[in-house]
C-alpha cells in the first residue's frame, strides 16, 4: 500500500526516483486509528451522559407519580368526606328555622357546638381545597406523560449507542490490521531509506 502505479519502472534510475518519492511521500495509518479511537471515547462519553441523565429524569418522573398518588389519595378521601357531610342534609335549607339535625331531630342554632355556620365554613373550606386539588390534575398528567416520553426517548439513544460501540468494538480486528501493515510499512521505508543512503553519489556508467 505505499506505492502503485500501472507500470513498473524498468530503467535503475527510474527504480531510483520511485523509491524516493515513496519515501518522501506521506503514510499515516494512525490517523485512521485515532479516528477509530476518537469515536469510541466519544461514545463512551456520551453513554455515561445519557445514563446519568436517564436516572435523574426516573427519578422525577416517581416523584411526579408519587406527588399525583398522593393528590388522588387525598382528593378522595376529601370526597368521601364531602359526601358525608352532604349526606345529612343539613344545608339543604336556608331559613335557619328550617334547620334540623338529621341524627336528634332537635333544631339546629347558634348555640350548638359546631355551630351551623361552623360546618357551613368547613364544608366552603373542603370544597375549596378539593377543586384546588383537583384543578392541578391535566397538568400533572401532562408533566408525567412527557416525562415518560423522555424516558423512552433516552432509552432508544442508549440502545443505538449501544449499537454504534459494539460496531467500532466489532472493528478491532480491522483496527489490528491497520497497525500491523503500518508496523510493515515502516519497516519497508526504514529498508528503502538504508538502501538509498547507501547508494554512491555516482553517475550510472
Amino acid at each position: 500500500g505505499i506505492y502503485s502505479a500501472e507500470k513498473l519502472p524498468e530503467s535503475w534510475e527510474e527504480c531510483v526516483s520511485s523509491l524516493q518519492e515513496v519515501q518522501r511521500r506521506p503514510v499515516k495509518p494512525e490517523e485512521e486509528i485515532a479516528s477509530e479511537d476518537q469515536a469510541f471515547e466519544n461514545l463512551q462519553k456520551e453513554r455515561l451522559e445519557l445514563i446519568d441523565e436517564l436516572k435523574k429524569t426516573k427519578e422525577q418522573l416517581d416523584s411526579a407519580k408519587s406527588l399525583d398518588t398522593d393528590r388522588r389519595g387525598y382528593s378522595g378521601e376529601a370526597q368521601e368526606q364531602l359526601s358525608r357531610l352532604k349526606s345529612l342534609n343539613l344545608f339543604e335549607s336556608s331559613d335557619s328555622h328550617d334547620r334540623i339535625c338529621p341524627i336528634c331531630h332537635t333544631p339546629l342554632n347558634s348555640d350548638h357546638v359546631p355551630s351551623y355556620d361552623d360546618l357551613r365554613n368547613s364544608v366552603n373550606q373542603l370544597e375549596n381545597q378539593v377543586r384546588g386539588v383537583a384543578e392541578p390534575s391535566a397538568k400533572m398528567q401532562q408533566a408525567i406523560r412527557a416525562l415518560d416520553e423522555k424516558v423512552d426517548g433516552l432509552k432508544t439513544k442508549l440502545s443505538a449507542n449501544r449499537e454504534s460501540l459494539e460496531a467500532i468494538q466489532t472493528s478491532n480486528q480491522k483496527l489490528q490490521e491497520v497497525r500491523d501493515r503500518g508496523t510493515r510499512r515502516a519497516y519497508i521505508l526504514g529498508r528503502i531509506g538504508l538502501y538509498l543512503e547507501s547508494l554512491p553519489q555516482l553517475d550510472d556508467t
